[in-house]
């Protein structure tokens, strides 16, 4: 996907993108799966598609999106782990999930052997300014 193409996301009634359950979710998944973006956010890039011999090694350390900036991990294909590194709540995505990601919000990534996947990053506002 190009730079600035738009980013397709599945939307809940209100028009926010919304994380699909999966059944191996940890025991609280619920605070994971109903995070969803701002109304008021653009686009402002998505990464290229990675794998588990592609992904940048900071990915699968603790770190942060950009305050302000909004991350929306989307599985491609296989199963991605996302850890919140302050709760340790987890959540197992397969292809086909998303999931929305916080600014300055510690997390991790852990791709299972046949992952692919990609992130959006949003930003308040107009992309360009």
């Amino acid at each position: 996907m190009s730079e600035g193409e738009e980013f397709p996301l599945e939307v809940s009634p209100a028009g926010l993108p919304r994380a699909q359950s999966s059944e191996d979710d940890s025991a609280h998944p619920t605070a994971l799966e109903k995070l969803a973006l701002p109304e008021d956010v653009s686009l402002v890039r998505t990464t290229n598609r990675f794998d588990s011999t592609s992904v940048p090694k900071g990915l699968l350390s603790a770190h942060k999106v950009a305050p302000g900036v909004w991350g929306v991990l989307r599985v491609l294909e296989g199963e991605v782990t996302f850890e919140l590194e302050e709760t340790g709540l987890r959540r197992r995505l397969s292809a086909g999930e998303l999931q929305v990601i916080e600014p300055d919000t510690l997390h991790h990534v852990e791709p299972g052997p046949s992952a692919e996947f990609e992130i959006s990053f949003h930003r308040a506002g107009d992309p360009e300014g």
